[in-house]
Protein backbone atom coordinates (compact mmCIF):
# COMPACT_ATOMS: atom_id res chain seq x y z
CA UNK A 1 0.00 0.00 0.00
CA UNK A 2 0.93 3.65 -0.16
CA UNK A 3 2.86 4.93 2.83
CA UNK A 4 1.70 7.92 4.83
CA UNK A 5 4.83 9.82 3.89
CA UNK A 6 4.65 9.20 0.16
CA UNK A 7 5.09 12.50 -1.63
CA UNK A 8 4.86 14.60 1.54
CA UNK A 9 7.91 16.35 3.00
CA UNK A 10 9.11 15.18 6.39
CA UNK A 11 9.01 17.31 9.51
CA UNK A 12 11.96 19.65 9.62
CA UNK A 13 11.87 20.12 5.86
CA UNK A 14 13.14 23.47 4.61
CA UNK A 15 10.68 26.36 4.25
CA UNK A 16 8.89 26.39 0.96
CA UNK A 17 8.74 22.60 0.64
CA UNK A 18 5.10 22.48 1.77
CA UNK A 19 3.90 24.22 -1.38
CA UNK A 20 4.26 27.69 0.16
CA UNK A 21 7.01 30.20 -0.54
CA UNK A 22 9.46 30.87 2.29
CA UNK A 23 8.56 33.79 4.55
CA UNK A 24 10.46 37.00 3.73
CA UNK A 25 12.82 38.36 6.35
CA UNK A 26 11.15 41.79 6.22
CA UNK A 27 7.89 43.02 4.68
CA UNK A 28 8.23 44.40 1.16
CA UNK A 29 8.93 48.12 1.10
CA UNK A 30 10.05 48.34 4.71
CA UNK A 31 13.34 50.14 5.18
CA UNK A 32 15.38 50.01 8.38
CA UNK A 33 15.79 53.14 10.47
CA UNK A 34 19.57 53.06 10.20
CA UNK A 35 20.47 55.56 7.48
CA UNK A 36 22.79 54.53 4.69
CA UNK A 37 26.12 56.23 4.14
CA UNK A 38 25.57 59.62 2.56
CA UNK A 39 22.01 59.95 3.85
CA UNK A 40 20.83 63.43 4.83
CA UNK A 41 21.71 64.45 8.39
CA UNK A 42 18.05 65.03 9.33
CA UNK A 43 17.23 61.36 8.81
CA UNK A 44 18.94 60.27 12.03
CA UNK A 45 17.00 62.81 14.12
CA UNK A 46 13.73 61.81 12.49
CA UNK A 47 14.36 58.13 13.27
CA UNK A 48 15.18 58.96 16.90
CA UNK A 49 12.02 61.06 17.19
CA UNK A 50 9.98 58.21 15.74
CA UNK A 51 11.38 55.76 18.29
CA UNK A 52 10.74 58.26 21.12
CA UNK A 53 7.13 58.77 19.99
CA UNK A 54 6.51 55.02 20.30
CA UNK A 55 7.26 55.19 24.02
CA UNK A 56 4.37 55.79 26.43
CA UNK A 57 4.45 57.25 29.92
CA UNK A 58 3.14 55.14 32.78
CA UNK A 59 2.74 55.85 36.50
CA UNK A 60 3.36 53.20 39.14
CA UNK A 61 0.35 52.36 41.29
CA UNK A 62 2.56 51.58 44.31
CA UNK A 63 5.14 54.38 44.53
CA UNK A 64 3.84 56.92 41.97
CA UNK A 65 7.04 56.99 39.89
CA UNK A 66 6.66 57.89 36.22
CA UNK A 67 8.36 55.65 33.68
CA UNK A 68 8.66 55.90 29.90
CA UNK A 69 8.08 52.42 28.49
CA UNK A 70 8.63 51.32 24.90
CA UNK A 71 6.82 48.61 22.96
CA UNK A 72 9.37 45.90 23.78
CA UNK A 73 10.03 46.94 27.41
CA UNK A 74 8.39 45.07 30.30
CA UNK A 75 5.55 47.03 31.92
CA UNK A 76 6.85 47.23 35.47
CA UNK A 77 8.23 49.85 37.84
CA UNK A 78 12.01 50.05 37.98
CA UNK A 79 11.95 52.05 41.22
CA UNK A 80 10.04 49.68 43.50
CA UNK A 81 9.89 45.91 43.34
CA UNK A 82 6.18 45.59 44.11
CA UNK A 83 4.91 48.12 41.57
CA UNK A 84 3.40 45.79 39.04
CA UNK A 85 0.34 47.91 38.34
CA UNK A 86 1.22 50.69 35.92
CA UNK A 87 -1.33 53.30 34.86
CA UNK A 88 -1.00 54.84 31.41
CA UNK A 89 -0.93 58.62 31.63
CA UNK A 90 -3.28 60.61 29.46
CA UNK A 91 -1.97 62.77 26.70
CA UNK A 92 -2.13 66.55 26.98
CA UNK A 93 -2.64 66.85 23.23
CA UNK A 94 -5.80 68.70 22.21
CA UNK A 95 -8.16 66.66 20.09
CA UNK A 96 -10.95 68.19 18.05
CA UNK A 97 -13.93 66.25 16.77
CA UNK A 98 -16.04 67.45 13.90
CA UNK A 99 -19.77 66.96 14.50
CA UNK A 100 -21.79 67.18 11.38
Amino acid sequence: GAGAGAGAPAYGAPAGSFGMPPAPSAPAGVVGITPAAGAPAGTVGAAAALRESERCKYQCGQCGAIASIGPSDPVLCRRCTEGRIMYKLRTKRVTQYKTD
